[in-house]
C-alpha cells in the first residue's frame, strides 16, 4: 500500500512543479477560505488512497460510499460561488459534479476498467487545478466581504434545491 501512496502524490507533484512560475492565476482568499480549500485537498488525497484500495478489493459499494462524502450539493456549491474567480468556481463545480458522479457511475456499474479511467480523471482535474491556479491568503484585515456569485449559483441552483 506504501507504493500506492507514493504513486498518488507523484501524480498530483509532478503536475504543480512541472508548472511555470509566474504563469499561474492567483486566487486572493481569507486564511479561513483557504485552509478549508487545503483541508478539503487532504481529505480527497485519503479518499483517493482509500477508493484504490477498496477498487484491488472490487468493494465498489465502498468507493461509491466514499466519493459521495465530497459530492457535490447546495452547502458546497454556496461555499464555491465565494470564490474571486470564475473560471476556478467553475473548475470547482465541474470537480465535485462531473468527476465524482462519473466515479459513482462506474462503480455503479461495477466496471473496474471505467473506474479506474474516472479516477484518473478526477486526478486529472486536481493536477489541472494546481497548475492552472495559486491560492494565496489575502493580506491585511480589508478582505472584501465573501459574497455569493449570483450568476453562478443561478446557473446551478435548481439541480440541488429539495
Amino acid at each position: 500500500m506504501n507504493k500506492l501512496k507514493w504513486l498518488i502524490v507523484l501524480c498530483f507533484l509532478n503536475n504543480v512543479l512541472a508548472s511555470e512560475p509566474g504563469k499561474r492565476i492567483v486566487v486572493k482568499l481569507p486564511f479561513n477560505d483557504r485552509e478549508e480549500i487545503l483541508s478539503g485537498m487532504r481529505k480527497y488525497l485519503k479518499i483517493t488512497e482509500r477508493m484504490l484500495r477498496e477498487i484491488s478489493t472490487k468493494n465498489y459499494s465502498e468507493v461509491e460510499r466514499l466519493i459521495s462524502k465530497i459530492e457535490m450539493d447546495k452547502d458546497r456549491l454556496y461555499r464555491i460561488s465565494k470564490r474571486e474567480n470564475l473560471s476556478f468556481m467553475e473548475l470547482a463545480y465541474r470537480f465535485h459534479s462531473v468527476e465524482v458522479q462519473n466515479i459513482k457511475n462506474a462503480a455503479k456499474e461495477k466496471n473496474q476498467d471505467k473506474l479506474i479511467l474516472a479516477i484518473s480523471n478526477f486526478i486529472g482535474s486536481c493536477n489541472h487545478c494546481h497548475d492552472r491556479y495559486q491560492l494565496i491568503e489575502w493580506g491585511g484585515k480589508d478582505y472584501p466581504a465573501a459574497i455569493p456569485n449570483k450568476k453562478f449559483i443561478d446557473k446551478y441552483i435548481n439541480l440541488y434545491k429539495k
